[in-house]
């Protein structure tokens, strides 16, 4: 009687741990509600393969024609989902970037690729490899392969979940352990294993007495320069002094400074004093002649 009530318990169970199952989400965090999407089983080799969702429960299987609808998808080792249907008696195969089981696609769980290719009713994008085979390192987002020479070309893991592989591998350099006392710093080990000797030795008798000497050459050539630059101004002052007294020997009447013919400059001419201006003459009388004139029936004198 348990065992049957444990297996009911089961039985009535199961479902509500595969809805729970089956949620999957968009890059934007937005549900599908869709039931054709379908987690993917995990393996032993890629254990997280079970967060990426593809069309997994569609009537058609792979393979068939695409008149009787959309085929089943097929989980990638990679994380992509492929896609197998005929069409006009033809095999095609194309893939796409599905959904993930993680609503935040930024906790690093999601093959966050191709976001801004989302279709909007589903959040798939289209995705083309660039060998043209679905173990590809390189894909382009779209249905070409117009990106894989370029910088757009998005590289996907052989494996989802695991770190991606490079071409390149970094060189190591194992470093000597510094000591605990500051004196020296070593190198990184190169193929000659000698350290330089501690500073903390100090110098020898022989360097000290090297040092000493040339502090001493030093300072004496400083004092010999500046002796050479002041007896170096004192001549040339003296030699100017002779070329002066030379310049101006037998004649006399000329002085240190003055040139032997003056400089004759343009001529001057002061303009007249300023004068006061005529004032008008006093009324002077006009001179005529006298003439009488006699009235009417007198005659003239």
């Amino acid at each position: 009687m348990m065992s049957l009530r444990l297996w009911l318990l089961a039985l009535c169970a199961a479902p509500l741990v595969q809805v729970a199952r089956c949620k999957c989400y968009m890059s934007n965090g937005t549900l599908i509600l869709s039931n054709e999407y379908q987690p993917c089983s995990s393996t032993s080799d890629v254990p997280d393969l079970d967060q990426i969702c593809c069309a997994l429960n569609r009537s058609n299987a792979a393979g068939g024609d695409w008149l009787d609808g959309f085929t089943i998808d097929t989980c990638l080792p990679n994380g992509i989902c492929q896609n197998n249907y005929t069409a006009n008696g033809e095999r095609k195969i194309i893939y796409f970037r599905e959904q993930c089981t993680e609503q935040q696609w930024t906790s690093g769980k999601c093959l966050d690729v191709c976001e801004d290719y989302n279709d909007e009713s589903s959040g798939s994008a289209r995705m083309t490899p660039c060998d043209g085979t679905p173990t590809s390192d390189k894909w382009c987002c779209g249905d070409s392969t117009a990106c894989c020479g370029g910088s757009d070309a998005r590289t996907v893991a052989q494996k989802f979940g695991q770190a991606i592989a490079t071409t390149s591998t970094a060189s190591t350099v194992s470093l000597t352990p510094i000591p605990s006392s500051s004196s020296t710093i070593p190198n990184p080990a190169t193929t000659s294993s000698a350290t330089a000797p501690s500073a903390a030795q100090g110098l020898s008798t022989g360097a000290k007495a090297g040092v000493g000497v040339g502090i001493s050459l030093g300072v004496l050539a400083l004092i010999g320069f500046g002796y050479y630059l002041a007896m170096s101004l004192q001549w040339k002052k003296q030699a100017k002094r002779r070329a002066n007294v030379e310049m101006y020997a037998g004649n006399e009447s000329l002085e240190p400074g003055h040139m032997e013919k003056p400089v004759v400059y343009a001529s001057y001419v002061p303009s007249p004093e300023p004068q006061e201006a005529p004032t008008c003459r006093d009324a002077q009388e006009l001179h005529a002649e006298h003439v009488e004139l006699e009235s009417p029936g007198q005659g003239l004198k």
